[in-house]
């Protein structure tokens, strides 16, 4: 789920996951808002490395999803 913000910010309607991931991306699906999403884009665009990118997406989803996501499903976000 951690790209999940930044795809629905860049417009994506139709995502494609295993299905052992559809539980934890709905989650993060429901529990992003258009205007954050769009706020996140508006931000990695002005990012200059692709570690600042992962560490904004991670900031971002902890931030608006971490009272919703289990421990178990935080541990494995780095597996997604």
């Amino acid at each position: 789920p951690l790209f999940v913000p930044l795809f629905l910010g860049l417009g994506v309607q139709n995502l494609s996951v295993a299905i052992r991931h559809i539980p934890i991306v709905k989650k993060a699906i429901r529990r992003t808002t258009i205007v954050g999403a769009c706020e996140l884009v508006e931000h990695v665009l002005s990012l200059s490395s692709a570690k600042e990118i992962k560490e904004a997406l991670e900031d971002f989803l902890y931030k608006n999803l971490s009272g919703t996501l289990l421990e178990k499903e935080r541990e494995t976000l780095s597996l997604i």
